[in-house]
Formats: structure tokens, C-alpha cells, sequence
């Protein structure tokens, strides 16, 4: 065991948040098939995390979960533990269900608000809550059982590929601005990762343990959420304990249609 008493969580999650820019892949195209069971996301060991829960038993919506939480951790640049989470889910009886973790503006917040970067632009966090519930009223494992590859990701670390560099590279100023992304999106003595190197995230796996030990109301009235308004009090963000303890997931509005009959 790992003792991780002593590293605070939510420096990353912070850190996630104030990285805004979004760097799109410019990966070569591939084709796949398969014959039971497929999962496509952008990164190969959010692939590996899904296929595992599949291989411990769980279904659809468990490995899709087990992928979500991968990519929180080897996609920083597309999300974070702070982020939304859009869920559509076809069960096995043909209807449609939708969970809607958008997040939300804090209740102190004055307009123009949301642009640019910084604490300032923090939302409330739709994502943990709504995997939470997506796992919990459709899945077969428990919410510990699918974060504990992305845990695993997030404390062993993953090869660094060209499109998670790219965003590092182009987002280096930025994440040089705030102590928490410079913590965590540079290597201990203030250089930048480079292209193959191993990328460790021991703060945000304190985060995501938190989360499978305790669930996500962690995030919400329990020590993630002390932590992070203590963190966003002391830097000018805007969100509060009444913010994060009247967040809920949403139940998400299907549009069904026709086309070309």
C-alpha cells in the first residue's frame, strides 16, 4: 500500500481545470472490427482500462465508465475530474437513456464569466457525479471497481504520445502560470515532458482513491470538497460549499427523429 495522507488532491484537479485550450489529434486514420464487443476512445490505455472491467466481469456501462475515468488521466487536454459528462445509453431493450453532467456556473459568479483560463473560470463539476450515477443504476461493479485503472494509470504512469505533447508544448506559458499545473504538467526541476517520457500523477490518484473509497459526494460535501474551496477561496475562484452540495446530474433530454425515412 501506498501511503498518500501526505499529497493533497486537489492541486490537480485544479491544475486540470485551468488548462482550457483544447489541441485536437491529428492521429493517421485506422480501422477496426470486432465481433461482440468494440471500444474506440483516444487513447490506447483508456482502451486497456475498458477492456480489463470487461474481462473482470462488468458491462457495457461499467467498461464505459472504466474508459472515462482512464481518459481523465491520459487526456488531460479533453477533460478532467472537473469537467461535464454528456451520457447517452441504448439498453438492451432498445430505449435510450440520458444522464446530463453538464457543469454548472457557480452561484456567485458576475458576468462576462467562463472565458479565458484561471480560477476565476472554474465551474462546478458535472463528471464524477454522473459516472457515479451511470455506473450505480446500470452497471454490475461498484464505482471503486471501475476507477481502479485509471488509479493505477495515474500512479504508475503512461508513455507520453505526440498529441498529449503537443498540447504541453502549446500550452506551456499558460500552464507555467499557476502553481498547481506547474506541479503537475512539468517534471520536478520546472523541465517540460517530452515525447515518450513517463508521465506519473500521484496527486490526482489521491483524488481519484478519495472518489472510489468514499464516492463522489467527496467531490461534493466531503474532504475533496474542503480541499478545493479552501484552494479557490485562497485564489479567487468563485465556488463555495453551497455550490458543490446542490450539484446533481441531470436526466438527459433524447431527441429522436427520422431521416430520409
Amino acid at each position: 500500500m501506498i501511503d498518500m495522507s501526505s499529497l493533497r488532491p486537489v492541486r490537480f484537479f485544479v491544475a486540470c481545470l485551468l488548462l482550457f485550450q483544447i489541441v485536437p489529434s491529428h492521429a493517421q486514420e485506422r480501422v477496426a472490427s470486432g465481433r461482440e464487443y468494440m471500444i474506440s476512445a483516444p487513447t490506447p490505455e483508456a482502451v486497456e482500462a475498458g477492456l480489463a472491467i470487461l474481462a473482470q466481469g462488468g458491462n457495457a456501462v461499467d467498461a464505459a465508465a472504466a474508459v472515462a475515468f482512464a481518459l481523465l488521466v491520459t487526456d488531460p487536454q479533453m477533460g478532467s475530474v472537473g469537467g461535464r459528462s454528456q451520457i447517452l445509453i441504448r439498453l438492451a431493450d432498445g430505449t435510450f437513456v440520458g444522464i446530463d453532467g453538464a457543469t454548472q456556473a457557480p452561484m456567485r459568479v458576475d458576468e462576462p464569466w467562463g472565458r479565458g483560463h484561471g480560477y476565476g473560470t472554474i465551474p462546478i463539476p458535472g463528471t464524477p457525479a454522473a459516472l457515479e450515477e451511470m455506473v450505480g443504476d446500470y452497471g454490475t461493479l461498484s464505482l471503486s471497481e471501475v476507477l481502479q485503472p485509471a488509479i493505477r494509470l495515474a500512479l504508475d504512469g503512461f508513455r507520453i504520445k505526440q498529441d498529449l505533447h503537443g498540447a504541453f508544448r502549446s500550452n506551456r506559458e499558460r500552464l507555467s502560470l499557476y502553481p498547481g499545473t506547474r506541479a503537475h504538467f512539468f517534471k520536478a526541476d520546472g523541465s517540460p515532458y517530452s515525447q515518450g517520457d513517463i508521465f506519473k500523477q500521484p496527486a490526482l490518484a489521491v483524488t481519484l482513491q478519495t472518489i472510489a473509497l468514499e464516492g463522489a459526494e467527496a467531490l461534493y460535501s466531503g474532504s475533496l470538497a474542503d480541499a478545493l474551496v479552501s484552494e479557490l477561496e485562497a485564489n479567487g475562484g468563485l465556488i463555495r460549499h453551497d455550490d458543490l452540495a446542490q450539484y446533481r446530474p441531470r436526466a438527459g433530454e433524447i431527441v429522436e427523429g427520422d431521416y430520409r425515412g
